[in-house]
């Protein structure tokens, strides 16, 4: 497998550029969606997508990591890359026609046994084909992934997300939820087969019937039922605490709190594309290159770090007005959480790099631990918190879950036997108190000024060329060899 022009900055810079666009477009789609589809039909496709985002980590989480790990590590085996395609190729196969025969058959099943539907018996019918659909686009995305081709893989999820966005909006309008359904199988389809015809150039002689060398099957089968298991339970800590809120608060408490947690989660935009990139760019080092790994991961955390805390540190001056403006006045309520879940949310951000890192290695027992600890304090301080602060209570908890993250995440590191902040633990201690002493300093000046939109811009350029310019006098940011380096691959 050749992956010439390759780089983990160009990947990573692939990823992130995807990240943004089909964020951007999400923004833009879903307030047009839930116009068009109205309140009632916006539930209906939200209650459904919540149930194929679950049925996905059975079917989907397994086979899409261990395709990523095993297809980027160089084995001995001559058809290597091609025998571990095919053999996640009929998993997934076999996954997504046992879940859409299940969503098929579920109405004449309730029926029968009298249980309630849930939802539409049409939706049903449209969730079973976007087992097949959705399985075959997120497959062989990922599978481009492993083979290290994320400026293939990446361009095509853009163009799904850009697709999927005008197509749904059409559809919408002339069959409401069906519609919407109807474009993601559609180009879902589309994008999947294109996909797999671009694989099929890379990879010689696929063969899905049999495999002609020998797979450490125990070892990939385990990797896939272990991945399934981290999964949900990392999944479950983006839930729980909007589950908890849901039944012991208002519905206008929920979604002002939901609010909360899509402004967060906008830090994650660089961190979950350096994940995306870690688990194949570091799964064939791990024999005989462990230095390098530690390299790459002291690299990666302290620049994470830098990026993550100058959006935290923006978000958190102009959140009264970026609140207002975006979602109107009735959601002043949601600056409060949302200002306590932002150094939770730098914490996770700093640990999914490190996630993907341990996770390469293969030895998934001790990460199933970790997240089942947070799983399980994320739930015990929801259900102590929220009754009492409602989505204040809920912030909390959270925030100090996902806290704990990356500390799990550094001891994991370094039984695994490399030291993701060994090299930058000083570095990333300054950026951490820089930040909080310029936020300190910017709150007071708006508490001076008041937070009108032109003091609040004001007050945030000053923080951050403060921020930049501190870094880079410390050295903590060498601005000048950064510039070197991105000209050259320019130029490259």
């Amino acid at each position: 497998m050749s992956s010439s022009g390759r780089s983990v900055f160009s990947a990573i810079s692939s990823v992130a550029s995807a990240n943004i666009v089909t964020n951007l477009v999400t923004a833009v789609v879903t307030p047009i969606l839930v116009r068009v589809l109205g309140a009632s039909g916006y539930g209906q496709y939200a209650t459904a997508m919540a149930l194929f985002g679950l049925v996905q980590i059975l079917m989907s989480s397994g086979v899409n990591t261990g395709v990523r790990k095993f297809i980027s590590e160089s084995r001995e085996s001559a058809d290597w890359e091609a025998d571990v395609f095919s053999f996640y190729f009929r998993k997934s196969v076999v996954l997504s026609t046992i879940f859409a025969v299940v969503f098929f058959s579920y109405p004449s099943i309730s029926d029968l046994i009298n249980t309630p539907k849930l939802l539409d018996a049409p939706i049903f019918i449209w969730l079973s084909l976007m087992c097949v659909a959705v399985q075959l686009r997120g497959f062989t995305n990922r599978t481009l992934l492993g083979l290290k081709r994320e400026k293939i893989a990446e361009p095509i999820r853009i163009v799904y997300s850009v697709c999927f966005g005008v197509l749904s909006v059409f559809l919408a309008k002339k069959y409401g939820v069906s519609g919407v359904f109807m474009s993601q199988v559609l180009v879902s389809l589309i994008v999947g087969i294109i996909s797999a015809i671009l694989i099929s150039s890379i990879l010689d002689e696929i063969n899905i019937v049999s495999i002609s060398g020998k797979l450490p099957v125990s070892e990939m089968t385990s990797f896939n039922n272990k991945s399934v298991m981290y999964y949900f339970f990392i999944t479950s800590l983006y839930h729980v605490d909007v589950l908890l809120l849901q039944y012991f608060r208002s519905d206008t408490e929920v979604g002002q709190y939901k609010a909360a947690l899509f402004i967060t989660t906008l830090l994650w935009v660089l961190p979950t594309a350096i994940q995306r990139v870690m688990l194949q760019s570091t799964s064939d080092l791990w024999d005989e290159r462990v230095g390098k790994i530690e390299s790459l991961a002291s690299k990666t955390f302290k620049y994470n770090t830098i990026i993550t805390v100058a959006i935290a540190l923006g978000a958190s001056l102009s959140m009264p007005v970026f609140v207002e403006l975006y979602f109107g006045s009735q959601f002043r309520p949601t600056v409060v959480p949302a200002l306590i879940l932002l150094p939770g949310t730098v914490g996770f951000a700093l640990a999914r790099p490190l996630m993907s890192i341990n996770q390469s290695s293969g030895n998934m027992d001790v990460l199933i631990i970790s997240v089942l600890i947070c799983m399980i304090t994320n739930a015990a301080l929801n259900i102590t918190l929220i009754p009492e602060l409602g989505m204040t209570g809920a912030a909390v908890a959270t925030s100090l879950t996902y806290a704990i993250l990356p500390i799990l995440q550094i001891g994991i590191a370094r039984r695994n036997g490399y030291d993701p902040v060994n090299r930058v633990s000083h570095e990333v201690l300054t950026i951490l108190m820089l930040s909080l002493m310029i936020y300190f300093v910017g709150d007071y000046s708006l508490g001076i000024t008041g937070d009108g939109r032109a003091a609040t811009v004001a007050v945030i350029m000053s923080s951050m060329a403060v921020y930049i310019l501190t870094l880079v006098k410390l050295d903590i940011l060498p601005i000048y060899n950064i510039y070197n380096g991105l000209r050259k691959k320019i130029s490259q």
